[in-house]
């Protein structure tokens, strides 16, 4: 599920959004951040006392289940400019 070990040694040395636990929260909370955290860039987890980044299928997951609410607010957003 995840992917190859990230180039950080230490995990605190990941930026905090970066961080799997934070990105979640951020996720849940402001999911626009987050489809930009995931396109930006890689988010990082421990397994195994082994820093990991996040696959293709957990990115690929987590941008479409993002995208469908994201893709329905715009389009409210422009019906309500155009009527």
């Amino acid at each position: 599920m995840g992917g190859d070990e990230g180039e950080y040694q230490d995990y605190d040395e990941i930026p905090a959004y970066r961080q799997h636990g934070i990105f979640w929260l951020i996720y849940v909370l402001f999911g626009p951040m987050a489809l930009l955290i995931l396109i930006t860039g890689d988010v990082y987890y421990l397994r195994n006392d082994k820093i990991k980044r996040f696959g293709i299928i957990n990115r690929v997951a987590a941008g479409l289940i993002l995208a469908v609410p994201v893709s329905l607010i715009v389009v409210g957003i422009v019906m309500e400019l155009v009527a």
